[in-house]
């Protein structure tokens, strides 16, 4: 499902230079977030869109499908 991103928070570790944040997004009519690392030249924005799998019965329990 495509999610678009509400919030994105650094959590201040890095794994090879790279930036561990936390990703907010809007699944249908919740919200669900995730830690996620992502290279530092091209860290997600608010507002951007990605794809997620996320629990159809529990929509706030999401992962990225492409990372």
């Amino acid at each position: 499902m495509l999610a678009q991103i509400k919030k994105v928070e650094d959590t201040g570790i890095t794994i090879n230079k790279n930036p561990k944040v936390k990703i907010t997004v809007a699944v249908s009519d919740q919200t669900a977030s995730f830690e996620l690392t992502v290279s530092r030249v091209n860290i997600p924005q608010v507002g951007d869109f990605m794809t997620v799998l996320y629990d159809p019965k529990d929509h706030t329990k999401a992962v990225p499908a492409n990372y």
